[in-house]
């Protein structure tokens, strides 16, 4: 009754209040949102639609209510706080529903190419920074280095001298040596040729080159990264380029590029050094002068003859991108002119398979990833590829099935919006669409036969191998939603986005959640990011696909979201948006519910413990803490460290001693309160004294925080180590 007498305005100014107290909050706990209002306040400028921000704290309802929900089920107050950012789902929800409806019928923007590379810009900048000091160059990354520093200091290929301690130092920091992504070639052991093909070696080559000659480690993590951004954003320039080419507007087509770059996986791909974002940006190099009226051969002729030099993959993206241009322009094509202009593609081909015998005495390509080749090698190798007796079918088919629905690697559940593109697939082949179907077949092509010799990204961000061919998906979803922009689109569309920037922004806090091999040697089934999400109700590694290299046709969540998927990509093309709007809608308030009344923490949720001694135990929460000697832990790197430590017995203090092997600052917490704070020299000790606890059935339980930063910046070959031992 109260609420319904009130005034519009009353209820918006109380909104508004009440919003206020809901973002300031998230503020104080931890600095979880600076990052992501940031974001969201520099793209409002850009677009000048920053009165918007009023317009939305005053519509959007006051989620600030349901905070008390949190401390239901209490067992300390940052798992209470770590509840609360599920709410950040439905507040972005409502941010991109109402920005929606904002610039539906927007004026046009003006400078479009300059906003995007502003904000791509500051975006991405802003990522380095953070990442800074949390992960470092990993998988393939290290390899795509070695070779720009053969490139750099030897001109040549041969990478047999350029993995030495010396060499890598400022890129590689582990105790191990560095394992040889390569083969001997056919001069013997002294000639030695890495698998990584050095296209993206000599992309990445000018910054690589500064990087060599300032030679401190920080500076090279930010200058190649720097790098890869750079490209990120040509790249996004060239997809901008595409849109409008296809005949989009141009308004739309900024928002389509900006979105691109938060809803994907190029959030992630910008800045690691793997061939995504520059084989997409040479593929639509190629397409934007080959494909569409206006036409350039010769610049196209030069992108395409980079791409032979990225592997394999390349090669047939390159034949394919050909085949269709071909198809296209039939006889149009030979031309004595255009011809000529494919000089660079036909001289980088020639000068390809010169290296490839140089190098291994053959002209196959197989050499590229086995190297030398006998002839019973070679045949037995062209066996295994084509045999469904070594390589059964449904090997192949879970493959393809791993690139989209794996809880580990798979595309929509990191980025949920790609749900959107299983009704997109059927729209793409209405009759108004075919000027644009010849540009189905590279994308179809590559995700089939990376399919069928049953590749997997290993130890890198979700969906490597669909990654380069995003961009197509993206313009294919945007057809999709053109034909489709209802009121209930939009708010299915919202919900998916939500969820995807509340992935990304958590997989950028926390970015050792992005790296989930799926390869051959891989047997857990539990995504690193969803058993981190899991709480003590919701166990969501068990309620998610999975595709690993092993039998997985008895996993029965495989089969219920073969089904849903089918379900609702039937609902979307038939006119049941609404209902599949409403099953999302409870979807997201059960989810946010359930997150906010159960605690995030659970016994449960880590499988492995250490004994301490007989009273003391602690739970493994982290790959950085490890068993060290009796009474001892070991805990590695900066950062924030979670210890959870359980004491059973009588309750007393709990005294720990910690010793660091470098110079830093350590700020130690039980739960949110500080118990001291001190800077320590390599081998220096500190006692600290908790005298506070949290009863937990019949122990003590003792939530014990470490934020450690290093203050020695001139040793940082150094691995910062701490060792953490037991008093009491």
């Amino acid at each position: 009754m109260l609420y319904s007498s009130m005034t519009k305005k009353l209820k918006e100014n109380i909104f508004f209040i009440l919003n206020i107290i809901f973002f300031l909050y998230f503020f104080l706990i931890e600095n979880f949102l600076v990052f992501p209002f940031l974001l969201f306040f520099l793209f409002l400028l850009i677009i000048n639609k920053l009165y918007f921000l009023k317009i939305y704290l005053k519509k959007m309802p006051p989620l600030a209510l349901l905070l008390p929900l949190t401390l239901l089920n209490f067992r300390f107050f940052y798992d209470s706080f770590q509840r609360s950012f599920v709410l950040l789902i439905p507040a972005l929800y409502f941010f991109i529903y109402y920005l929606i409806n904002e610039i539906s019928d927007s004026y046009e923007l003006k400078k479009h190419k300059i906003k995007i590379i502003v904000f791509l810009s500051v975006f991405f900048i802003s990522i380095i920074i953070f990442f800074r000091g949390k992960i470092a160059f990993s998988g393939d990354e290290p390899h795509y280095l070695v070779v720009a520093n053969s490139i750099y200091y030897d001109h040549d290929l041969n990478i047999a001298n350029n993995q030495t301690r010396e060499k890598i130092k400022n890129f590689w920091f582990s105790n191990k040596p560095l394992r040889f992504h390569a083969y001997t070639g056919i001069k013997g052991i002294k000639y030695i040729y890495s698998f990584h093909l050095p296209a993206i070696s000599v992309m990445i080559l000018p910054f690589f080159a500064v990087a060599e000659m300032i030679g401190k480690s920080g500076v090279y993590f930010v200058l190649i990264r720097a790098g890869i951004a750079f490209w990120a954003i040509l790249m996004a320039l060239q997809f901008f380029k595409f849109l409008i080419l296809s005949g989009i507007k141009k308004d739309s087509a900024f928002y389509i590029v900006i979105l691109s770059f938060l809803l994907t996986p190029y959030i992630f791909f910008s800045l690691h050094l793997y061939p995504v974002i520059f084989l997409s940006f040479l593929m639509l190099v190629a397409i934007n002068n080959l494909y569409f009226e206006k036409k350039n051969y010769l610049i196209a002729s030069i992108a395409l003859s980079f791409m032979v030099w990225a592997g394999v993959k390349g090669i047939l993206i390159v034949l394919l991108i050909l085949f269709i241009v071909l198809i296209k322009e039939r006889l149009k094509l030979f031309e004595l002119k255009k011809i000529i202009s494919f000089t660079p593609l036909v001289l980088s081909f020639i000068l390809f398979f010169v290296y490839l015998y140089n190098a291994y005495g053959s002209f196959s390509l197989l050499s590229i990833y086995n190297g030398v080749l006998t002839p019973e090698k070679k045949k037995y190798l062209i066996h295994l590829i084509f045999s469904f007796k070594e390589i059964p079918l449904y090997i192949r088919l879970d493959s393809l099935f791993n690139y989209f629905f794996d809880q580990r690697d798979g595309l929509i559940f990191y980025f949920p919006v790609f749900i959107l593109f299983f009704p997109a697939l059927f729209i793409f082949f209405k009759k108004k669409y075919r000027e644009f179907w010849l540009l189905f077949i590279p994308f179809a092509v590559h995700i089939l036969n990376y399919a069928f010799n049953t590749h997997r990204g290993g130890y890198c961000p979700p969906a490597r191998p669909v990654s380069p061919f995003v961009w197509f998906m993206v313009f294919m979803i945007y057809l999709y939603l053109k034909d489709n922009w209802e009121e209930n689109n939009k708010k299915l569309f919202s919900i998916f986005s939500s969820f995807s920037i509340f992935i990304s922004f958590i997989l950028i806090k926390y970015p050792l959640l992005m790296y989930q091999t799926t390869t051959h040697e891989v047997k857990i089934r539990a995504s690193s990011l969803f058993f981190f999400l899991k709480n003590s109700v919701v166990d969501l590694p068990k309620l998610f696909p999975s595709f690993l290299k092993i039998y997985n046709y008895k996993y029965l969540p495989n089969w219920i979201w073969f089904f849903l998927i089918i379900s609702i990509t039937f609902l979307l093309l038939k006119k049941g948006v609404k209902l599949v709007v409403y099953l999302f809608f409870c979807f997201m308030f059960l989810t946010t519910v359930l997150y906010l009344a159960f605690p995030f923490f659970s016994i449960k949720k880590y499988n492995k413990r250490f004994k301490i001694n007989k009273e003391v135990f602690v739970l493994k929460a982290a790959g950085s803490i490890d068993k060290h000697l009796k009474n001892e832990l070991k805990v590695f790197g900066e950062g924030v460290k979670f210890i959870p430590i359980y004491k059973r017995g009588k309750r007393n203090n709990l005294k720990i001693k910690i010793i660091p092997n470098v110079k830093l600052k350590i700020v130690v917490k039980l739960d949110i309160f500080k118990i001291k704070e001190i800077n320590l020299k390599n081998g220096e000790s500190t006692i600290v004294n908790i005298k506070k606890s949290y009863k937990m059935g019949i122990s003590y339980f003792y939530p014990v925080f470490l934020k450690i930063k290093r203050l020695d910046k001139h040793n940082e070959k150094v691995n910062l180590t701490l060792i953490i031992s037991f008093l009491s």
